[in-house]
């Protein structure tokens, strides 16, 4: 029943040598031994003076003539105890295991085992067995007649006075420090921790980013304290849908100073999207367009059926892949990347290449990055993984294990996600047309042209807005090098793939804020990368990929509903 067991019973082992040495910390209560077999002397302690026989305060082979002898006969400890060495070995409460396990409080011996714990000596044995330390041990069916025990109780009393918020059904219990009285059952709006009362209500801890005050619920059904509930926000943020979101997100600005994040997000032309935006982020309209290419389109395949998508909400959009440094920053500094030089297109692992996009991450990983940036913000995440083996954090590597799925919390989620495909396309067109948001490709293979369009004059190389493999040099390159679209997005087409929220299927027809397939065994993936032509680095093109596979020509970048 453990030691709050206010009834009798065996010592622990750990008791029974400590009530022996009684404050000494040597082989005896005696002193130390002057041999481990014969008749020995003691070299004193404990109010024994040097010299004096082991038999004045233990029966032993020496001097008990083959038997046990009357209890209580020799000397005590300073703890008031007799026969604690020698007369019979004593059993104590303790299965029996040969190693230490180091420092502990209240040890309780092995788990489980097949002998237990004896101490002391016995009559019949040498001086060795009657020292404070020696264990020996027997099983417990088993009977002698060098053995026997003797009783131990935990110590208590009624409490003087009830501890706080406490209502009956105390004890106290004698510590190194005195007396202190165990709660047992307590009063309304209060439960029982170890032995006190604590308020089923607290200050959340630790608080949520951006976040002044909350409080957490107990929940008895688990035994833990529930998620915070916010009730007061840093100056600029404000209490939306439980947590705490920047006011200034999605308003016009001019300076950065006007923005909580500090990040006044400007486009390339005019001030028509310039908004309060998260770090490293644009802000992209709301509106319809023509989602997928026209049947005229050099390089156009079979599943890019044109279609009207109306996209209600506004949103952010990441300026860049994310890149490295960004991963490892909320990844402990594990970089899962390929390309971790910027040189070279063999495997490295140098973390040298903060500037590229990471790189080589399945889609799950991908998804728990995006919940991990809301959870150091202090915003709720978009998704939840179903079944992955490896621990939380295990997507930090690039490769989540086991995962089969993603419970997606809509677009009405405040936290980062992925963007879904008809926002990615309708971000990386930014207004127009044509097969890129420079225009209609020249050629899809090789070293192609522009025809021109958004702000690109007719006959410009491809090259000016898009890594791929006439120029990417076989690897990715860093990341906001190439010419921006109007939206001031970087790399939208080619560099790395772009995993999209979004299962593979068919195109629906005419919709409205679409969040792909409901059903399927592929995500989505956009915009080309350093290993593929020019037909593949078309706004349009629509890739499907493995989840749980990852490749070092895939990466992501961010979005976030806009409030």
């Amino acid at each position: 029943a453990g030691l709050t067991c206010t009834g009798y019973r065996l010592p622990t082992e750990s008791e029974w040598e400590y009530a022996a040495r009684a404050g000494t910390t040597t082989a005896t209560y005696g002193g130390n031994l002057s041999a481990t077999s014969g008749c020995v002397t003691l070299s004193g302690t404990g109010g024994f003076a040097a010299g004096t026989g082991l038999a004045s305060l233990a029966w032993y082979n020496c001097n008990a003539s083959g038997r046990s002898q009357a209890t209580g006969s020799k000397a005590p400890n300073a703890f008031g105890l007799f026969d604690m060495l020698g007369y019979v070995v004593e059993w104590t409460g303790d299965w029996y295991v040969a190693t230490s396990p180091g420092t502990v409080t209240d040890p309780l011996g092995a788990a489980t085992g097949t002998t237990l714990v004896v101490k002391g000596g016995a009559y019949n044995n040498s001086a060795n067995a009657v020292r404070a330390a020696w264990r020996g041990d027997n099983p417990e069916s088993v009977a002698n007649e060098d053995k026997g025990f003797r009783l131990a109780r935990t110590v208590t009393r009624s409490c003087a006075a009830l501890p706080a918020n406490a209502t009956a059904a105390v004890v106290e219990t004698v510590t190194a420090a005195g007396w202190a009285c165990e709660a047992t059952a307590c009063a309304a709006s209060y439960h029982l921790e170890g032995v006190a009362c604590l308020s089923d209500t607290r200050s959340c801890s630790p608080m949520p980013a951006n976040t002044t005050a909350g409080t957490q619920t107990w929940d008895s059904a688990t035994s833990t304290y529930g998620s915070c509930s916010v009730t007061t926000c840093a100056s600029g943020y404000s209490v939306v849908g439980g947590v705490c979101v920047d006011l200034t997100l999605g308003t016009a600005c001019t300076l950065n100073s006007e923005c909580t994040s500090g990040n006044c997000a400007t486009g390339p032309t005019g001030t028509a999207n310039d908004r309060c935006a998260p770090t490293g982020m644009n802000y992209i309209p709301a509106g319809t367009y023509t989602m997928g290419s026209p049947s005229g389109e050099l390089g156009r395949q079979t599943n890019e059926t044109q279609h009207s998508v109306t996209l209600t909400r506004s949103f952010f959009m990441g300026q860049t892949e994310v890149t490295q440094a960004q991963w490892k920053a909320l990844s402990g500094g594990i970089n899962p990347s390929y390309f971790q030089s910027t040189t070279g297109t063999v495997q490295t692992t140098t973390n040298a290449n903060d500037s590229g996009p990471a790189e080589y991450m399945d889609w799950y990983a991908a998804v728990a990055f995006a919940n991990a940036r809301s959870a150091a913000e202090g915003l709720t995440s978009c998704y939840e993984l179903t079944s992955c083996t490896d621990a939380a954090t295990g997507w930090q590597d690039g490769v989540h294990t086991g995962c089969t799925g993603a419970t997606f919390a809509g677009l009405t989620c405040t936290g980062y996600r992925l963007p879904t495909e008809s926002e990615w396309e309708y971000a990386a067109r930014a207004g127009t047309a044509t097969a890129t948001y420079g225009g209609d490709l020249s050629a899809i293979s090789g070293c192609a042209t522009l025809s021109g369009t958004g702000g690109f004059v007719a006959g410009t190389a491809f090259s000016s807005l898009a890594w791929y493999n006439c120029n990417a040099g076989s690897r990715t390159q860093a990341v906001g090098s190439k010419t921006v679209n109007s939206f001031g997005l970087s790399d939208m087409l080619g560099n790395a793939w772009e995993w999209t929220g979004d299962r593979y299927g068919s195109y629906p027809g005419t919709v409205t804020d679409p969040l792909g397939a409901a059903t399927g065994s592929y995500r989505v993936s956009r915009g080309g990368s350093w290993d593929d032509s020019a037909r593949n680095a078309r706004a349009a093109v629509r890739y499907p990929a493995a989840p749980s596979n990852r490749y070092n020509n895939f990466g992501f970048r961010l979005s976030r509903t806009a409030p």
